[in-house]
């Protein structure tokens, strides 16, 4: 995609070695700002169109072929740091982040340049369950709740956490569960899903430091994981069924019909939003633009269990559950498990190296997607860049 800017007829001196003495066409590419564009139904074409050039060689536009850092390596798994967090999440420097949560009180900063992995305490264990993690537009550090009343952001410039408490009326005793993730919404502010309490999703603004109800998330509450999508709504699977869908832009809360059974989504390259199969047999897609859902193709699990993964490289989108790597094509609509020697956990994201991270038992574990370095804003998504 491209725009034509058109100069009138005149002669302008633009440097010392242009001269321009008739009307003047310039062409400016604007897919490549598909990574800096708010989501919107406005933008929503532009933000697609550069998903699909950084990882599909066909994509209508792509005159240049496949990117060099998609062209993906033989996969390879291994172990590389003894110990382990919850869900990685990239941080601004490109080192990966990530809280324990439920109950533990540590978090845990990995270098993927050395290898190794630190570990900060995080204060008591009745603010520590959280679940998930993303960045802030400020480079701070947001884990929703789960087991906690707490909203925990972290400032890795002053090395120092914040709680901030969920409104008056949520629970917020250890080990009861009240809320189930977040995403970055797109103002700039923090979507938190209900799980198991009053149907209200809150809201944590990234500018006051304040939790509060956002909207009524009518019938039953058990939304695990959400995303924003390219046109800008909050798209959230609910466990029992269906898939909750906020618009920022009117405020309104809706729901799609699904079976039950899905926890957690993320972007596809197609703009569609993947939804992870946990007690479902079948990978589901959502599509934003026509707002259905479809059941694409089975794991071969039984149950799945999948409750995380990323996007590699090449477009191909990697799942996880506690025995399984399982990579999905989602223009061919097929999956196939990988081997994995080590045992699986969560928070799988992709670094800058083109290496996936995630926990592995009591380890950090890499699944190496490419030999060649990954765009940092690809990594840093906030469609891909959560946990």
């Amino acid at each position: 995609m491209s725009e034509t800017i058109y100069y009138p007829t005149a002669t302008t001196l633009v440097n010392s070695n242009l001269t321009v003495t008739a009307n003047a066409t310039i062409y400016q590419d604007l897919t490549s700002q598909g990574a800096y564009l708010i989501p919107s139904p406005s933008n929503a074409a532009v933000i697609v169109q550069w998903m699909t050039r950084l990882t599909d060689s066909f994509a209508s536009d792509n005159i240049c072929g496949q990117p060099f850092w998609s062209n993906i390596a033989p996969l390879r798994t291994s172990n590389v740091a003894s110990g382990t967090g919850n869900q990685y999440v990239v941080g601004p420097d490109g080192k990966l982040w990530s809280f324990a949560g439920n109950g533990n009180m540590a978090l845990y900063l990995f270098n993927p340049y050395t290898n190794t992995l630190k570990s900060y305490a995080t204060g008591t264990a009745s603010e520590n369950g959280s679940i998930g993690a993303l960045v802030l537009p400020d480079g701070r550090l947001c884990f929703p709740p789960f087991f906690s009343g707490w909203v925990r952001v972290y400032n890795p410039i002053s090395n120092s956490f914040t709680s901030y408490p969920e409104p008056t009326g949520w629970p917020s005793a250890l080990n009861s569960a009240n809320c189930g993730g977040g995403c970055l919404m797109v103002d700039g502010n923090v979507w938190i899903n209900p799980y198991g309490v009053v149907g209200n999703a809150l809201v944590f603004n990234t500018s006051t430091n304040t939790v509060s109800n956002l909207v009524s998330t009518l019938g039953t509450n058990a939304y695990l994981g959400c995303t924003t999508d390219p046109t800008g709504n909050v798209v959230a699977p609910n466990l029992n069924g269906g898939l909750g869908i906020y618009n920022p832009y009117n405020g309104q809360f809706s729901t799609v019909s699904t079976p039950s059974g899905y926890w957690g989504c993320k972007v596809l390259p197609s703009g569609n939003v993947i939804c992870y199969p946990y007690n479902n047999n079948f990978i589901g897609e959502y599509n934003p633009f026509t707002r259905t859902f479809s059941q694409t193709v089975t794991t071969g699990a039984g149950n799945g269990s999948f409750s995380n993964g990323t996007l590699l490289p090449n477009g191909i989108f990697a799942l996880q559950n506690g025995s399984q790597l399982g990579l999905y094509n989602y223009k061919s609509k097929t999956f196939t498990s990988v081997s994995f020697p080590f045992g699986i956990g969560g928070g799988a994201c992709l670094n800058i190296d083109g290496r996936m991270f995630f926990s592995a038992g009591s380890n950090t574990a890499a699944l190496t997607a490419s030999t060649r370095p990954v765009p940092l804003e690809f990594c840093m998504h906030p469609f891909f860049n959560r946990s």
